[in-house]
């Protein structure tokens, strides 16, 4: 039997609307992704120089000097991790236009309406993501502790219990709010119109490609952040809905950041309020383990990710097997 993906629920209601799925609108609607990022990156930026220097100036102690040394600290600080929150909203809101005004189907129809609708089957869904996630990630770092590539410094850190509730509301947030984007509108539009293995792909690279600015990407990052994309969206299709996506995308950068302490994706500013602390030692730390990128930069991360594609792809050619009468024979 010919191996084909998930395809299902997701793709008929990308059809449902009353202007059909076109090649054109999905990236239309990620280049003004990437502008608004910008945009809302700049923004943020000159906010940040203004509340330095309204504070300075109300001191009376207003220096260039200072001014520069301040916005640094403070893009440095704990709540630096909070300044993308905008921009991940905006995501939300800019997918609901396209969807609700331009096509004129429900919102819900990109993957907000579980399979079987019964109720909390989103919330299952969501547990069962994040479930995953967190055990990739687990897996991960065991795997790097075992190449002896990181290390705990100082422990566990009880005293930054208080941070992991707003740390977790922030990657809620944010792990859905690029799900949204790229599993639940370019993902089953492109599919529709160009194929399943077509929309895989292309959302893929858009993801990895929105990520191509984070500090400390290399080559193997970027991989990476492709095969993660592809990853997520084998398993939105298999699943028919958005949710265990969410679950695994949120769970995934959660343990990595405010939990480990490691890089996210280039952003170590998580590190300062961690439970623990771990960091990447020895001469293959760079590639083995991800360098300045974190966890996901290095080639660990490259084999747990091609493990997770490979056994949702088994799982699901096993299901296509049996559906369509196939009886394995017993000695």
């Amino acid at each position: 039997m010919r191996w084909r993906p998930p395809t299902g629920q997701l793709l008929e209601l990308a059809r449902s609307g009353k202007r059909g799925p076109t090649i054109w609108r999905p990236i239309l609607l990620y280049l003004l992704v990437w502008v608004a990022e910008l945009l809302l990156a700049a923004v943020v930026g000159f906010a940040v120089v203004l509340a330095v220097w309204l504070a300075e100036t109300l001191r009376g102690q207003f220096d260039a000097s200072d001014l520069t040394q301040g916005a640094l600290a403070l893009l440095e600080s704990e709540w630096a991790g909070y300044l993308g929150l905008p921009s991940f909203l905006l995501m939300w809101g800019l997918t609901w236009l396209f969807v609700r005004l331009w096509e004129q189907r429900p919102f819900q129809t990109i993957g907000l309406r579980p399979k079987n609708s019964r109720a909390g089957r989103w919330l299952k869904n969501w547990l069962r993501g994040a479930g995953l996630g967190a055990a990739m990630m687990g897996m991960t770092v065991i795997c790097l502790a075992w190449l002896g590539l990181v290390q705990v410094e100082g422990g566990v850190r009880l005293n930054q219990i208080g941070w992991l509730v707003p740390s977790l509301v922030f990657f809620l947030v944010q792990g859905s709010a690029e799900e949204v984007v790229h599993r639940g509108y370019l993902l089953p539009v492109l599919s529709a119109r160009a194929g399943p293995w077509a929309g895989i792909l292309a959302s893929s690279a858009m993801f990895a490609l929105l990520h191509s600015l984070n500090p400390g990407l290399t080559g193997l990052g970027l991989l990476n952040l492709f095969l993660s994309g592809a990853f997520l969206a084998i398993l939105t299709l298999r699943e028919g809905d958005l949710w265990a996506a969410f679950g695994w995308h949120s769970a995934w950068n959660w343990v990595q950041g405010p939990i480990l302490g490691l890089e996210v994706s280039g952003d170590r500013s998580w590190a300062s309020h961690s439970l623990t602390d771990i960091t990447a030692t020895g001469p293959s730390a760079t590639w083995l383990s991800g360098g300045l990128f974190g966890p996901e930069g290095g080639a660990v991360v490259t084999a747990v990710l091609l493990l997770g594609i490979t056994l949702l792809l088994v799982w699901h050619h096993r299901r296509q097997r049996l559906e369509s009468g196939f009886q394995p024979t017993t000695a």
